[in-house]
């Protein structure tokens, strides 16, 4: 009996070891894909600083003043961007409540639910696209003040 109660125990130890092992293994992994993810984003980075340096002498443009322009640019468009996802967050919740609506009102399966979420899909299309539509003059017009800045920038050396 006591053998077999120290066999139990020496399982139950294995089985704890098995388990913070695994547990280890997750911890790493997670901790290899963070590692990995932060390379990634790193590579990208520096990969599309460089082609943006290569753009800019292909262009025969001054990169420092480029990115100047490119830096204004984002200021201008951060607000309607901003304000186009402010605009389609309410058409995407509007979307899901009429969604909703169609399933309490009508029965799974039937033609008239199919028909209500069709609706209720098409008119949060139509949202998205005015909200696409507010926003695009100005979008535009922060895209042409980007190239007069950019044509304005000297040479390159």
């Amino acid at each position: 009996m006591k053998k077999l109660a120290i066999c139990f125990c020496v399982l139950g130890f294995m089985g704890i070891l098995t388990d913070s092992s695994i547990l280890m293994a997750a911890d790493a992994n997670r901790l290899c894909a963070d590692d990995a993810r932060k390379e990634y984003e790193s590579c990208k980075a520096a990969c599309k600083e460089q082609f943006l340096v290569d753009k800019d002498l292909c262009r025969n443009v001054n990169h420092d003043c480029a990115d100047k322009c490119r830096a204004e640019h984002s200021l201008c468009v951060e607000p309607f961007l901003e304000a186009l996802d402010a605009c389609k967050d309410d058409c995407d919740e509007n979307l899901k409540a009429q969604k909703q609506s169609c399933r309490s009102q009508f029965g799974e399966g039937t033609k008239e639910r199919d028909h209500c979420i069709d609706d209720a899909q098409v008119a949060g299309f139509i949202c998205r696209d005015t909200c696409r539509e507010g926003v695009s003059s100005q979008l535009k017009q922060c895209t042409k003040a980007l190239r007069a800045c950019i044509n304005k920038c000297p040479p390159a050396k």
